[in-house]
Parts: C-alpha cells; structure tokens; sequence
C-alpha cells in the first residue's frame, strides 16, 4: 500500500466514513474505493478531487525539486 493510499483510508476513517458510504457520495462502487485504499490502481487528479469534495477537503498539489537534481 502506498502513502496516498494510506492518507485516503485513514482520512476516510476519521470522517467515520465506511468505504460504501464514500464510493456512494462519490458515485462510485465500494470496490473502487478498495482498490484506491489498496494502491491497486493509479489515481488521476480528477479522482483525487472527488475524494476531496466527498470528504470536504480542499485538494493541494505541491512540487518540488528532488535532492541532487
């Protein structure tokens, strides 16, 4: 599991939220939000967004310049 995913699954927890209830707020199956929780797909910033507006966050991206680069 990567640390995304990790990030979605516990912040999901703490809004007391199942994966059901978010996939339903979303729009989607519970078997998608699994996979995401999972790191078992790769997520888009359109699907990320939608998390965010589900779990009434505000998505930010941030750059920045790797170590010896």
């Amino acid at each position: 599991m990567n640390e995304l995913a990790l990030l979605i699954r516990s912040t999901r927890e703490k809004h007391g939220l199942t994966q059901g209830q978010l996939a339903e707020v979303c729009g989607w199956s519970r078997q998608r939000i699994t996979n995401i929780e999972r790191g078992n797909t790769n997520i888009q910033v359109a699907v990320l967004q939608k998390i965010a507006d589900a779990l009434r966050l505000e998505l930010s991206i941030k750059f920045t310049k790797l170590k010896n680069s």
